[in-house]
């Protein structure tokens, strides 16, 4: 058996008794993602263990930015080309699970959550919102067209891990995205050794063990007004996750936003904003946007459906639909508060 070398087992003695004498402190890194930014905060008393894990968070989130947008060079730009051209493609471990998800999603939300929406979003011009905002909408008869061919025609068939598909479509994966890449994250921290983070991929938040002596709190975005509806104590492991229509608006009177209604195939009608908390980061996410699509008449329903206990929707007539279980958890900012009174309770 070969033997330690004392001068080098003493020295790692030293910085691992270093590392335990000097206060942890909090670590951030902002990342770019997916035509937003991402935010990772550690809470460690290493330095040199939170550097390594940032860089190689930052390394994980650059590949998923490339690799899980509908267009482009990385890994599902080059599937969309071959499902348009009718080509079966073969498929990454980390992307089949990531489409597997989209699809048992889809049959759990009744088809709110669709996958093959991709090429109703290219048609909007919804791809790279970051760089390009939309003039005008598309017309009805080619909205017609494509729902027809793309959410009827378009069967996937995914085994011996590929994808193909029975008509020319366009996958789109955004709705669980930030989730999915919020659980790589957790995963990878906690593989390098760091238990207390809080990762941010753009508005979706997973906590990691706590900061400090207090709980990882974090603010409920208000859809319709400036501010916060509340704030909420994640627990470690819980994840949040919002969507809105509120953001990446167009038209004249900014009558369009990005979210599609795979029903109709125009934006979404009736919601402002989502919020869901769950310990499924990829549930959560998906969930949110389920609900701005369902809007307050499936609200109980979805909720329902997908088996969330955290969820609130906020309505285009400022009204908050919430659980009994988020009611009881968000701690309401006044203006919240005064709103959700006005709100049918949800069960």
């Amino acid at each position: 058996m070969p033997r330690a070398i004392p001068g080098l087992a003493l020295a790692a003695l030293a910085l691992a008794l270093g590392a335990c004498d000097r206060p942890a402190e909090v670590y951030q890194r902002v990342i770019p993602l997916f035509g937003t930014t991402g935010q990772v905060e550690i809470v460690a008393r290493d330095p040199q263990l939170a550097g390594q894990a940032l860089d190689r968070i930052e390394a994980l989130y650059l590949e998923l930015d490339r690799d899980w947008r509908s267009f482009g060079a990385g890994e599902l730009g080059r599937v969309n080309a071959a499902l348009e051209s009718g080509q079966r493609v073969e498929l990454s471990p980390r992307l089949e699970r990531l489409i597997r998800r989209g699809l048992e999603l889809r049959s759990l939300s009744d088809g709110l959550l669709e996958p093959r929406v991709g090429t109703l979003v290219s048609l909007w011009g919804f791809e790279d919102m970051a760089r390009h905002t939309p003039q005008e909408p598309p017309d009805e008869a080619t909205i017609t067209r494509l729902r027809r061919q793309t959410l009827q025609a378009a069967e996937l068939h995914l085994e011996h891990h590929s994808i193909r598909s029975d008509a020319p479509v366009r996958l789109d994966l955004n709705a669980l995205a930030e989730g999915a890449a919020l659980q790589a994250g957790a995963m990878l921290l906690h593989d390098l050794g760091v238990s207390d983070a809080l990762i941010d991929t753009g508005g979706d938040l997973l906590a990691l063990g706590r900061r400090g002596t207090r709980a990882w709190r974090v603010g409920i975005r208000n859809p319709a007004a400036p501010g916060v509806l509340g704030t909420v104590e994640l627990e470690p492991g819980e994840a949040v996750a919002s969507s809105g229509s509120y953001e990446h608006r167009f038209g004249a009177s900014g009558e369009h936003h990005h979210i599609l209604d795979p029903r109709t195939g125009h934006p979404a009608q009736d919601s402002l904003g989502a919020t869901v908390i769950a310990r499924d980061a990829e549930l959560a996410d998906a969930t949110a946007t389920v609900l701005i699509v369902a809007g307050p008449a499936r609200f109980e329903e979805m909720v329902r459906r997908m088996g969330v206990q955290h969820a609130l929707l906020v309505t285009t007539d400022g009204r908050v639909l919430a659980t009994e279980a988020m009611r009881g958890r968000l701690g309401w900012t006044e203006h919240g508060r005064g709103d959700a009174t006005q709100a049918r309770q949800a069960p």
